[in-house]
This record gives structure tokens, sequence and C-alpha cells, in this order.
């Protein structure tokens, strides 16, 4: 999947560390607080239509599985690498 490949290494050129999604340079992984913190602040004043699951209640484990959803719809096993 080259542009997972893309991305991962935009990742690694902007947190060279251990760590490709990370605020801190790599040094450690992003947190599931920080990222929901962007989400309710991205979300601010955003008028939404009635949703089951409001912004408020968003949790980080939620993008995996979006993703993996994602990619099952495109046929893309979950055996394709692990690591891009």
């Amino acid at each position: 999947m080259p542009a997972a490949r893309e991305a991962r290494n935009a990742l690694l050129a902007l947190n060279p560390g251990d760590y490709p999604l990370s605020l801190d340079g790599g040094k450690s992984s992003v947190s599931a607080k920080a990222i929901a913190d962007w989400a309710k602040a991205a979300a601010a004043g955003v008028e939404w239509l009635p949703i089951d699951k409001p912004v408020r209640q968003f949790q980080a484990k939620r993008i995996r599985s979006g993703v993996e959803t994602a990619l099952a719809s495109l046929r893309v096993s979950q055996e394709s690498g692990g690591t891009c």
C-alpha cells in the first residue's frame, strides 16, 4: 500500500523517534485523551445532525475501528502486512 507507506514516512519525518503519532517529536505516543480533546475542540461550534454518539463521548479506539471498516470495504486483508 504505497499511500500508507508515504503517510507513515511523512509522520516519521515529523516525529523521528519511536512514535510517529506523537506530540513531542516521537518520544512518546499521542494519548487517547489528547486525541479526544482535539476532536472536541475541532467540533466546537459545529452544528451536528442528531447522532447516537456525540463528540463528547469520543473514544480514540473508534479511529481504529473506523479505519478497519474502511479498509475492509476496500477488501484490504488484515494480514496485509501490519507495519507499512
